[in-house]
């Protein structure tokens, strides 16, 4: 039961979140959105799905998917879904002195040279406040209290006036 139920307290907490990103994203108010769409809220939540599992993933719906539906899809595990787990190694191939830390600039090259890029303004941004810098600055940092606060759940979306006039 150990990882099952670890996953299932997981997701029950994150419901409630997962129904007000939707709600955000559905303006008109309709309880649905289209599916093309909703893919696109799903990667925005931080499963950065690759587009033949977020076909599958979708699969069981149909045009339109309901509010319900996508909470249910955002509690589905896809087969092959990358985990917090994967990007461990990651930070350590960094780690070229062996010293279980990372410096500011190579942080800054790990966020803003993978997978979703980011400008260096953006990571910049990102880091202010994190709880894994060494003692003395923020200079260097530890790689594991580091991983543990990237892959923390996020649990509030500030979303500035500016930015919902955008969407």
């Amino acid at each position: 039961w150990g990882q099952a139920a670890e996953f299932l307290y997981f997701i029950g907490k994150m419901e409630s979140d997962w129904v007000r990103i939707f709600d955000l994203h559905d303006r008109a108010k309709a309880g649905s959105l289209p599916k093309a769409e909703v893919a696109c809220v799903i990667r925005s939540c931080g499963r950065l799905l690759l587009p033949k599992q977020m076909d599958t993933l979708l699969e069981p719906y149909g045009a339109q998917v309901s509010r319900a539906d996508f909470v249910k899809a955002m509690g589905t595990p896809v087969e092959g879904e990358s985990k917090d787990s994967d990007i461990l190694p990651a930070l350590l191939a960094f780690d070229n002195r062996d010293t279980g830390e990372l410096t500011k600039f190579e942080i800054l090259q790990f966020l803003c040279h993978m997978n979703e890029k980011i400008t260096t303004a953006e990571a910049e941004q990102l880091l202010e406040g994190g709880t894994f810098w060494k003692a003395g600055g923020q200079d260097k940092a530890d790689i594991k209290l580091f991983h543990e606060w990237l892959t923390r759940p996020a649990r509030a979306i500030k979303v500035s006036s500016d930015a919902m006039q955008a969407i």
